[in-house]
């Protein structure tokens, strides 16, 4: 995942968090729609969900692997 891709998924994240829609992320950015619209979708599911009860280390592993597989499944740009 480049460093502009992640900007956006980053500012897009703040703006759902802020009371954003999905639609409105999609719409600042129509050339990466397709990405954002998989990855924005999982993250919309995951934040809506009550919270597990599990210790802080243990979730924040959970996270990083989380994290981790979602950017290799990104294509890499020509």
């Amino acid at each position: 995942m480049d460093d502009n891709f992640a900007d956006i998924i980053q500012d897009c994240l703040e703006r759902l968090d802020q009371g954003a829609m999905l639609e409105d992320c999609l719409a600042i950015y129509p050339a990466q729609r397709v990405e954002l619209a998989q990855l924005l979708g999982i993250a919309t599911h995951f934040t809506s969900m009550p919270p597990i009860a599990i210790p802080i280390g243990r979730r924040l592993a959970i996270e990083e692997r989380i994290i981790t597989q979602a950017a290799l499944r990104v294509p890499k740009p020509p």
